[in-house]
């Protein structure tokens, strides 16, 4: 026997859907409550503040449950370029399938309410906020440091919902095709790993422009694939994985250097103080 969720849940969920697919202000407590199966009087039994907290309420919940695919769709990838490309191939798929009617929970009312209503506008940053910082953790891990972090975040973040806007108006996923590839920006060099079959050289790859200063190494013991280290645009690392190509993405390279120059510190204190190399600077 099926067990029916709890009164408050199922308003919850009810305003969740009608918000997202309507808008707060086109949404009226009694088609909540019809959508719910609740009487009416539960409304203020469950939500003393009315509609007001039904609709903070709900923000939170579904801004938590939407953050969830943050972690179910990027953290299997085999890495962040292909996490976050995934993640948006598949809010264009969730698009069509809702016939473009289902897109982001929480925009939908943060373009009602960002300027007349200071609890709900709260409410959205907030989740923006957590959503941000889920990205954020993310980049970290890649090696990326926290400002620049911060920015790659809010660049995705921004494409995302902008193309959902723009993808329920035209009734077409273009937008979210497009945004996807900048997210990943195709002009962003990575250091990369490209799987190659034995019996392959690095002629066999030319055709895609990559950047390698070695021959094919790594070479498991037992004479699998070789494995060539190399630097790539995220343009060709797409072209690669299209291709059938097994692509590992080590870092950004831009991020990497970053890394490397902090370590050319401006204090002087190679050598137990004196100036180091003139080609390498003064190093910690």
């Amino acid at each position: 026997m099926t067990v029916r969720q709890p009164t408050r849940e199922r308003i919850l969920c009810a305003a969740e859907e009608l918000f997202r697919r309507q808008g707060y202000a086109g949404t009226g407590i009694k088609q909540i409550v019809a959508a719910a199966q609740a009487p009416f009087g539960s409304i203020y039994h469950h939500f003393p503040g009315g509609k007001e907290q039904i609709g903070a309420e709900t923000i939170r919940v579904s801004g938590a449950f939407y953050g969830l695919l943050i972690d179910s769709v990027i953290d299997p990838a085999p890495d962040l370029l292909a996490g976050v490309r995934d993640f948006f191939a598949g809010a264009a798929v969730h698009l069509r399938e809702s016939d473009y009617a289902d897109a982001c929970p929480v925009a939908t009312v943060a373009l009602e309410v960002a300027s007349t209503n200071e609890v709900l506008r709260a409410a959205t940053e907030e989740v923006f906020e957590s959503w941000l910082g889920a990205f954020c953790e993310r980049l970290r891990e890649a090696g990326i440091d926290a400002a620049s972090a911060r920015v790659i975040s809010l660049q995705i973040l921004s494409l995302l919902e902008g193309a959902f806007i723009l993808c329920r108006t035209t009734r077409s996923t273009e937008a979210l095709d497009a945004a996807g590839d900048a997210a990943v920006d195709g002009e962003t060099i990575y250091r990369v790993r490209v799987q190659m079959s034995p019996h392959e050289t690095v002629r066999d790859l030319g055709a895609f422009h990559l950047d390698y200063g070695c021959m094919p190494q790594e070479r498991d013991e037992r004479g699998g694939p070789w494995r060539l280290q190399a630097y790539a645009l995220g343009a060709v690392v797409t072209a690669l994985r299209q291709a059938g190509r097994k692509v590992e993405v080590l870092a950004d390279a831009l991020a990497e250097g970053r890394r490397m120059q902090r370590l050319i510190s401006k204090t002087n204190r190679f050598q137990g103080g004196r100036r180091g190399p003139d080609m390498i600077g003064k190093l910690i």
